[in-house]
């Protein structure tokens, strides 16, 4: 966000004939803290930034449901190996057989998480 600026003499219009009605109220999808911590940090940064500015309720035209979507995990990620190793461990706990049969022992070093998975509040804002 830090890198939008105003385009001089840029002007953006729609072409909107006046007695279209559009929806004003939608149902939002609940949040969770992590990402209600994150969105309202979103809105504060752009507010800062003069990308968005608010308005009064009676000017809103159109509302449209906000979407927060977990990021895609950053660096390669686990092998198919170690996934299905992480599959079988949750079947057993379950209670149930294992779903990957014939699967190499894990190498496990001391200290090494990278085959246990991680909760990451990193999160894509669609409007």
């Amino acid at each position: 966000m830090s890198e939008v600026t105003i385009v001089e003499g840029a002007a953006h219009r729609l072409d909107i004939p006046q007695d279209k009605k559009f929806r004003t109220k939608i149902n939002q999808r609940l949040q969770s803290p992590p990402q209600k911590i994150f969105f309202n940090g979103v809105i504060e940064k752009m507010l800062e930034a003069d990308i968005i500015k608010p308005i009064p309720y009676q000017d809103f035209k159109c509302c449209g449901v906000t979407t927060l979507a977990k990021k895609a995990h950053k660096g390669g990620g686990l092998t198919l190996e170690e996934l299905q190793h992480c599959v079988n461990d949750q079947c057993i706990v379950a209670g149930f057989p294992s779903a990957f049969e014939n699967l190499p022992p894990r190498n496990i070093v001391p200290g090494d998480t990278s085959t246990t998975l991680k909760q990451r509040d990193e999160w894509t804002l669609t409007l």
